[in-house]
């Protein structure tokens, strides 16, 4: 459903004066306001008629504020969405905000204040608007099997600002979304409003700097993850002759050393013995780096996996290569997708890319959607290549309907 030529505003608000008070700020607006008293009828309203811009309460009856920001985070449209309320307890504010919220006014509203983020928010939705269509068009032209390089090149020569747009609106939203700098951008307002002044100091609160810490702690990590990237994919690679047999046993210890991080969600990894331990295979490789592409694509791996499942690494020999395959049971992405389409196949692998938008903060991993464009550049410096995809299991014999699986399959050639 297309969005309304003019901006459409929707506010949602159980408080009958609060919501005429919030009208009346914006009426001189050129604005089409919609309002709504919690958050079913907002979402009913919604899907009648999308709003670029979502202000809402937070506590309402029927359907409160937390479950309309997850509800209207599912929708294609995907509006920014800004929390007006008298909530003043930080860790919760804190929580709604890692939901993806734009921004936070706290109640008495500020009129200036409320117009200028209601400005500010729509600006966003309009880049929002067209990242969505630049995405749209680089997935069906990858469902039509053109050619990606050929159409980069196209793209970049005809439109390179759709293509800037689209990017900086996925590290955006990654970097809200993620721990450091989004939370950064959360709490210091919160450090301003709770500071009291003594003297030419400012009296702030353990707890507030204590989340100040831990967030510049990830910023920092942030860094020199972008560091690290940088220099792998600039360096030049010195690949020396390894035994199979050696690499294997490299694969092992990174398994058991990963053991800790799949137990956060009870996740078992099991490295089969490979059927080539008596034969005199070489590669020729960088270990250290080669490993290092091999734990982000086990820790992608296990953080997309289910509750409770098994990842397996198994070894085949094809065509004078290795195929080194991590297979595991993804839980459902966006809009209930299970595994890897067809059709996102490549795109996974682009920076930033990510097909699942929500954080699982258990993991203490940076989420930009990164991890799977460093693995692609170490092991095609390798003189190898990824692939990842849907597989079916065969293995429950007796079910009644094929189990879909993902395979992250590293091919490295053999060598004499």
């Amino acid at each position: 459903m297309a969005f309304n030529d003019q901006e459409r505003v929707l506010l949602v608000e159980d408080d009958p004066v609060s919501l005429s008070i919030m009208q009346s700020m914006i009426k001189h607006r050129a604005y089409i306001v919609d309002t709504a008293s919690n958050g079913k009828e907002a979402l009913e309203k919604f899907h009648q008629q999308p709003a670029m811009l979502v202000v809402t309460d937070i506590h309402m009856p029927v359907m409160d504020g937390r479950v309309l920001i997850e509800k209207l985070a599912q929708t294609q449209q995907d509006p920014v969405v800004i929390v007006v309320s008298g909530e003043e307890d930080l860790s919760t504010v804190l929580q709604i905000m890692r939901q993806g919220v734009y921004d936070y006014l706290t109640k008495p509203i500020n009129t200036a204040d409320f117009n200028y983020k209601i400005e500010k928010g729509l600006e966003l939705a309009h880049l929002r608007r067209e990242s969505r269509a630049v995405r749209r068009e680089r997935e069906i032209l990858h469902s039509q099997k053109v050619d990606w390089t050929s159409w980069k090149d196209a793209i970049l020569r005809k439109n390179l600002e759709k293509i800037e747009i689209n990017l900086f609106a996925n590290i955006k939203t990654s970097f809200a979304q993620s721990a450091g700098f989004g939370g950064l951008v959360s709490i210091i307002p919160f450090i301003r409003m709770q500071a009291k002044e003594m003297d030419n100091a400012f009296l702030v609160p353990r707890e507030l700097l204590d989340m100040l810490e831990k967030n510049a702690s990830a910023a920092a990590k942030t860094f020199e993850k972008f560091d690290e990237i940088s220099q792998t994919i600039s360096r030049e690679f010195t690949l020396e002759r390894r035994h199979l047999t050696d690499l294997e046993n490299s694969v092992q210890e990174l398994a058991r050393e990963m053991a800790p991080v799949a137990n956060i969600k009870k996740i078992n990894i099991t490295v089969a013995d490979s059927a080539f331990r008596n034969l005199d295979f070489v590669l020729q490789i960088e270990k250290t780096y080669l490993l290092s592409g091999l734990r982000e694509l086990l820790l992608n791996a296990i953080r997309f996996s289910r509750e409770g499942s098994s990842i397996v690494v198994l070894y085949e020999h094809k065509e004078n290569n290795i195929h080194i395959n991590i297979i595991s049971d993804p839980i459902p992405g966006r809009d209930g997708i299970v595994g890897i389409p067809k059709e996102f196949e490549k795109l996974v692998f682009e920076p930033f890319y990510r097909l699942h938008m929500t954080v699982d903060e258990r993991f203490d991993a940076l989420d930009f959607g990164i991890g799977l464009t460093l693995a692609d550049k170490i092991v095609r410096k390798n003189n190898g290549r990824v692939l990842l995809h849907n597989i079916s299991d065969h293995s429950s014999l007796g079910a009644e309907e094929k189990k879909q699986k993902v395979e992250a399959s590293v091919i490295l050639p053999l060598v004499e």
